[in-house]
């Protein structure tokens, strides 16, 4: 599988917010699209209530519509 087929979606564990950041996005904060999330995850905090409570994996893009849908 691509890196271009892959995305990393974020969860807040605070107050379960989810986001998906796309190759684009990671490439835009000056990451590669296969930066390993350890390297990043760290910085991220959550878009809606600001904690740094954040999980994040990465799956493929038919994947995290089928997460989205379940949620």
């Amino acid at each position: 599988m691509k890196s271009a087929d892959l995305v990393v979606t974020v969860r807040c564990l605070h107050c379960r917010h989810r986001s998906t950041l796309s190759p684009g996005a990671l490439a835009a904060f000056g990451l590669p699209p296969d930066a390993p999330i350890a390297a990043f995850v760290k910085r991220l905090r959550c878009g809606k209530c600001g904690s740094g409570s954040i999980m994040a994996n990465r799956v493929a893009t038919n994947e995290a519509a089928a997460r989205r849908m379940r949620a």
